[in-house]
C-alpha cells in the first residue's frame, strides 16, 4: 500500500524506471519485518528454555556473526536471493534492519526487562543507571568518534546504522539505558503523568508508524510523477509532519471510538483470506516488476530519489 500499488500506477502513466524499481519495495527489510523474525527467534529461545541472559549472549553472537560475515563475504549476484538473505544480514539488497544485526537490541531489552519488576528502589536504580551507563558510553563513542576502527563502518554511515557492529550495538545499549533513566527520574520530578498526545503516542506507536506512511510515501510518488521533485526547503516538509501526525491522530481515534478495524485480531476465515491476499500481491507484485528493473532502489543508492 505504501510503496507497491502507487508506484506501479505511476509506471504504468510515466513509464518512468524511477517507480518499478520502487514498486519491487513490497519486499524488503524493514522495522515490521525485523520484528516478525525477532518475535518468532524470541518464541524459538523461550521454546528452548534460555534465560534472559542467555538470549542477550545469542543476541551479541548473532551480532558478531554479522560483522564477521560482512568482512569476509559478499552479497549474493542475484538480486532477489540478496534481498531474502538481507533479511539476516547485511547485502546490497534493501536490508535495512537485518535479523542478525538488529536482535541484540531485543534480547538487551528483554533481559533488562526481566530483572526491572524486582527493583524495589526504582529512584536509587535510575541513578546509579546513569552514573554507569553514561560514562561507559562515553569512553566507547569519544574515541570512536575520533579514529577509524578497524573491521568497523564508517560512524555515520548508512551501513553502520543498518548493521550497528557489536561494540557500536553495545555501546548503544547502554547509552538508552541511561536514557530511559534520566527520562524516569524526569517523569517523578513532573509528578509522574506525561501529556496526554505522549501516552497517546506510545500506545498506538505502531498505528501512528502503518498510518503515517499512507501520507508520506503515496505523496512522494505522487510529487516526483507530476513535478518530479519533492517538498522544496524545509518548512513545507516541517509544516507536512504537523498534518501528518494530527492526522494520524484524528484517525487512530475515529477507529478507536467508532470503525474498530484491526487486522491483528481476525480469525479463522476472514484471517486466512487476508493473509493470502496479502501474499498472493506480493507475488504478483515481484513476478511483474522483477524483470522490468534495471536499477533496484534500495538505502544504497537513495531509493533512486532525484
Amino acid at each position: 500500500m505504501r510503496n507497491s500499488i502507487p508506484n506501479l500506477i505511476a509506471w504504468w502513466i510515466t513509464g518512468k524506471q524511477f517507480f518499478i524499481a520502487n514498486s519491487l519495495l513490497v519486499l524488503q527489510s524493514d522495522i515490521l519485518t525485523f520484528a516478525g523474525l525477532a518475535f518468532l527467534l524470541m518464541a524459538l529461545l523461550k521454546i528452548l528454555r534460555l534465560k534472559p541472559a542467555a538470549i542477550f549472549g545469542v543476541g551479541v553472537l548473532l551480532s558478531l556473526v554479522a560483522l564477521i560475515l560482512w568482512n569476509t563475504t559478499s552479497s549474493p549476484k542475484n538480486y532477489l536471493v540478496a534481498q531474502f538473505v538481507g533479511f539476516f544480514i547485511i547485502t546490497k539488497a534493501e536490508a535495512y534492519f537485518p535479523l542478525l544485526c538488529y536482535f541484540i537490541f531485543a534480547a538487551f531489552g528483554y533481559f533488562v526487562g526481566s530483572y526491572y519488576p524486582r527493583i524495589l528502589n526504582k529512584e536509587a536504580l535510575a541513578n546509579r543507571t546513569m552514573l554507569i551507563c553514561f560514562p561507559l558510553a562515553a569512553l566507547y563513542y569519544i574515541p570512536r568518534f575520533i579514529f577509524e576502527f578497524p573491521f568497523m563502518p564508517e560512524l555515520g554511515s548508512d551501513m553502520q546504522y543498518n548493521m550497528k557492529p557489536t561494540p557500536d550495538a553495545i555501546a548503544t545499549c547502554l547509552f538508552t539505558l541511561g536514557f530511559l533513566a534520566l527520562l524516569a527520574r524526569f517523569v517523578q520530578a513532573i509528578g509522574g503523568k506525561l501529556p496526554g498526545i505522549v501516552t497517546h503516542f506510545s500506545k498506538y506507536i505502531n498505528n501512528y508508524y502503518c498510518l503515517s506512511y499512507m501520507f508520506i510515501l503515496p505523496v512522494q510518488t505522487i510529487l516526483i510523477a507530476t513535478t518530479g521533485a519533492l517538498f522544496p526547503g524545509k518548512v513545507i516538509p516541517i509544516l507536512y509532519g504537523f498534518f501528518v501526525t494530527a492526522a494520524c491522530y484524528v484517525l487512530i481515534e475515529l477507529n478507536e471510538r467508532y470503525w474498530h478495524i484491526h487486522f491483528a485480531t481476525l480469525k479463522g476465515t476472514k484471517a486466512l483470506i487476508f493473509i493470502a491476499a496479502v501474499w498472493i500481491a506480493t507475488i504478483a507484485i515481484v513476478v511483474y516488476a522483477y524483470p522490468r528493473i534495471e536499477v533496484f532502489a534500495n538505502i544504497w543508492n537513495d531509493y533512486l530519489l532525484p
